[in-house]
């Protein structure tokens, strides 16, 4: 007895090999889906890399390990200022490519990218401003 025979026995049907069916996606809204995703994970090397520049600018302003750079004037709040410009534009990015995707029919994939965009936007943000009001 052969593998077909066995299927076709087991299904009622006989086995063709032939994969099932997927909806198509747009390849164009795959690969926005793609880089919006790539964006997620550039958040957090960007994340490490503003945690180093910022450590740096505390230095660069003269002040005390501890303070914060909203304490330095208006020097201080500029370097924050792109600081959270810097952490936010791979998610705005991101968010955006998402967006796209999802009215382009990405799907799920496509939604899900867009959510977790707009969440690290937000969480970063808000962790941004509670650290400069803060002082």
């Amino acid at each position: 007895m052969t593998v077909t025979e066995v299927v076709t026995m087991s299904t009622g049907a006989p086995a063709t090999g032939v994969p099932a069916a997927r909806s198509p996606v747009d390849p164009h809204a795959a690969r926005l889906t793609r880089w919006s995703w790539i964006m997620v994970g550039l958040f957090f090397v960007v994340l490490v890399v503003g945690a180093f520049l910022g450590m740096a600018a505390v230095s660069w302003l003269g002040l005390a390990e501890g303070q914060l750079l909203s304490e330095a004037g208006g020097s201080g709040w500029l370097v924050a200022a792109g600081l959270l410009l810097l952490e936010v534009s791979p998610v705005a990015v991101g968010s955006v490519l998402g967006a796209r995707a999802t009215r382009l029919g990405g799907g799920a994939l496509a939604v899900s990218a867009f959510a977790v965009n707009v969440l690290l936007a937000l969480y970063a943000l808000t962790v941004q401003l509670v650290q400069l009001l803060a002082g």
